[in-house]
């Protein structure tokens, strides 16, 4: 954790606009998408703490950028995503299909729930949802639920306003769905 609170640090001296990537994945699809090297903030699974950091240090904005299984936790008001920790993801997707609005009416909500329950793994879940029609409007749904529950997170713990967007990806890089249009300002350099 210490090794990287010095990385946002130093990163937050050249930039109040930080893109934090979990692991591998994240940071390949920041390179992918552009993202310029001094945005991009590796966080391991301890968003919580770094989102507190970079509200401490002066950030403007933060980034999620991500697998979608790690950083569906958000959601739940899980800010350590390590799975050692917790690992609410399939209850937390069930719990956002309930909450889509739009629930095409051939749907049947309670089966796509229990089978989304019942999936090996968020890729897998991600898969079942594609397949109902429902991916779109749950990640999208969640997206927003993470981008809200951080920026409470970081001014119930640093008393500070954060502007927070998220974007989640599959196991691939593709982006399966967003709260927020990178800034331009993210792109390149």
């Amino acid at each position: 954790l210490e090794n990287y609170r010095a990385n946002l640090q130093k990163a937050v001296q050249t930039t109040p606009h930080l893109v934090f990537c979990i692991g591998h994945n994240g940071q390949r699809t920041a390179h992918q998408l552009g993202i310029g090297a001094q945005h991009i903030v590796q966080t391991g699974n301890w968003l919580g703490p770094m989102l507190v950091e970079a509200g401490l240090r002066g950030a403007e904005s933060v980034t999620l950028l991500g697998y979608h299984g790690k950083l569906v936790k958000l959601a739940g008001g899980i800010f350590n995503t390590s799975s050692h920790v917790a690992d609410g993801k399939l209850p937390i997707l069930a719990a956002a299909i309930a909450q889509v609005e739009d629930i095409p009416e051939a749907v049947d909500c309670l089966a796509v729930i229990r089978t989304v329950l019942a999936a090996p793994t968020a890729a897998a879940a991600h898969e079942l949802l594609l397949e109902a029609g429902l991916a779109n409007a749950v990640f999208g749904l969640l997206a927003r639920q993470i981008s809200d529950r951080a920026q409470t997170y970081i001014q119930k713990y640093a008393n500070v306003s954060v502007d927070v967007g998220t974007v989640l990806c599959d196991r691939k890089g593709n982006i399966i769905a967003q709260d927020t249009s990178l800034p331009s300002y993210l792109i390149g350099n």
